[in-house]
């Protein structure tokens, strides 16, 4: 059984979002076809995605290898044999001029059959939070063509992330703060990162209004927020309240005042955590600032890491953001050197930190994965 996954404007993160979910649930699973802004992979069984558990996916569907034009006859016919009408695109790894081609001959071919397919381009992008926007193309099939092996795959998109839903979750919440809090799309990546399950313990040592605690009770995921501004514990404590009264909520929460390097005993599944960015932004540095801002970073998040180490079972996942601005970053080489914690390597496709800025941005992210 064959899936595909079609990502947002950061690839990489949410490939590692992806494959971080499936090791987390045990899926075995074989990688097709990773490139560009899709991902194709192989499992023994069928398994129900839900394409709102990630924050990087924009779509889900299932693939089948089509090697002529009867198998793709076969194909449209199974999906579409009533309505004989739909829209598609093609994406492919190879040169352009043979994704042209590829997307030429499907066009002559359902003119032939007379089929309503219609090609589909770019429409637009999808505004978010935290000024995120993402290329997205509405379309019932997508084609793609994988050059090492010649092939072409149809894949029938089944689910479309719903993002409209999410903004409205995050807008309609009591108390929010828009230039020091994630976005739930980002706070689900880091929850997915740290390969927490349903029923197990996640902690949130800076916490501020309970964004990533939000999202992970919505997982099933019970969480442990810290934050030593009782004020944004106040706001995360309504924000809970409101999300338990609107929404099914299976996780629990736990909340604590205080310094995040002195966090209360608990036996933790894992971390998940953006220390200080959206302060960062906040303050609209300059860059000569940001070498000294950098070292202070890295004086405060060491004994956190160390306080997290202490708390968390053999094998369990730190995932958190550290700042970026410009060409300064902090030193992963210091950080582990001090904590005696270890990069965690997911696959040879990712490289840690994981960069999620855009270009010529002057504050962005590392996100990092240690264990």
């Amino acid at each position: 059984m064959e899936y595909f996954f079609l990502f947002g404007r950061n690839p990489t993160l949410s490939y590692a979002e992806v494959i971080s979910y499936l090791k987390s649930h045990g899926i075995a699973y074989e990688i097709i076809s990773f490139d560009n802004n899709y991902l194709i992979i192989s499992v023994a069984d069928a398994i129900k995605f839900d394409v709102q558990e990630f924050g990087g996916v924009l779509k889900i569907g299932k693939a089948n290898r089509v090697k002529t034009n009867k198998d793709i006859q076969i194909q449209v016919d199974n999906y579409f044999a009533s309505e004989r009408k739909f829209n598609y695109t093609v994406i492919g790894n190879g040169e352009e001029e043979i994704v042209a081609e590829i997307e030429e001959m499907l066009k002559e071919k359902f003119k032939l059959e007379k089929l309503k397919a219609q090609v589909r381009h770019s429409q637009g992008r999808i505004k978010m939070q935290e000024g995120e926007d993402f290329e997205f193309t509405h379309a019932d099939v997508e084609f793609f063509y994988y050059n090492n092996q010649k092939a072409i795959y149809f894949g029938l998109v089944e689910q479309n992330y719903s993002y409209k839903d999410v903004k409205k979750r995050d807008m309609q919440k009591p108390i929010r703060r828009e230039a020091l809090a994630i976005s739930p799309r980002l706070a689900k990546i880091l929850i997915n990162l740290s390969q927490v399950r349903e029923g197990e313990l996640l902690a949130d040592p800076f916490c501020g209004i309970g964004v990533i605690v939000q999202e992970a009770v919505l997982k099933g995921i019970n969480c442990f927020g810290g934050d030593k501004d009782r004020y944004a514990i106040a706001g995360a404590k309504k924000n809970l309240e409101w999300l338990h009264s609107k929404y099914s909520t299976k996780g629990k929460a736990r909340l604590n005042i205080g310094d995040s390097a002195r966090f209360p005993n608990a036996r933790i599944n894992g971390v998940a955590t953006e220390p200080a960015l959206g302060e960062l932004v906040r303050k609209k540095m300059k860059e000569r600032d940001a070498p000294e801002y950098i070292a202070e970073f890295e004086k405060l998040i060491i004994p956190v890491l160390n306080r997290m180490k202490e708390l968390k079972t053999p094998n369990a996942k730190i995932v958190l953001t550290m700042p970026f601005i410009r060409k300064y970053a902090v030193s992963v080489h210091r950080i582990t050197t001090a904590t005696g914690l270890k990069v965690y390597e997911l696959d040879e496709r990712v490289k840690m930190p994981i960069k999620e800025s855009r270009e010529k941005q002057f504050v962005g992210r590392d996100i990092i994965i240690l264990e």
